[in-house]
């Protein structure tokens, strides 16, 4: 990931039909940096995650309501996480 870094981020930049990019969110693991890119669309019920695990070939992503965005990123911890530490 680290060394892919600018190409993974142009790729998870570019925005699909009616949505804007909202934010990138970096969670720190114990297995290194989970790089997460967020897009909403422009009425806001519609979120989609793109994140990349950096030192890993490991990708993880979801569409749909916001309302289950931070169930997500919990998920995404514990995937960080070294095994049996979840």
């Amino acid at each position: 990931m680290s060394k892919n870094y600018e190409r993974i981020a142009s790729a998870n930049e570019q925005l699909g039909n009616g949505f804007r990019f909202q934010a990138l969110r970096k969670l720190s693991g114990t297995k290194g940096t989970v790089y997460c890119w967020e897009l909403v669309n422009f009425d806001l019920s519609v979120t989609s995650i793109s994140c990349s695990f950096d030192n890993d070939t490991l990708a993880a992503s979801f569409s749909g309501s916001a309302v289950y965005q931070e169930r997500f990123y919990s998920i995404v911890r514990t995937i960080s996480a070294p095994s049996g530490a979840g």
